[in-house]
């Protein structure tokens, strides 16, 4: 398996379980910058589980978070 089918499997893997801690964990094994703002964070996941094509339900889920990051 090339680097490039490694970081796309894992990408996916990341992006499609919405946790964030995963997602965060692969972005750091990647070199891939992580916002430090929640609502840039969620908008980032939103927008690549767009374009890697994920369910809609998916997508809502990314797009609630966003939403509601940093609020308490």
């Amino acid at each position: 398996m090339t680097s490039l089918d490694e970081l796309i499997r894992e990408r996916d893997q990341a992006l499609l379980s919405l946790d964030a801690h995963e997602i965060k964990t692969f972005m750091r094994r990647w070199n891939i910058r992580i916002p430090e703002d929640d609502r840039e964070f969620w908008q980032i996941v939103r927008n690549a589980l767009e374009k890697i094509g994920a369910p809609g339900k998916l997508l809502r889920t990314a797009e609630i978070r966003m939403q509601y990051a940093g609020r308490k």
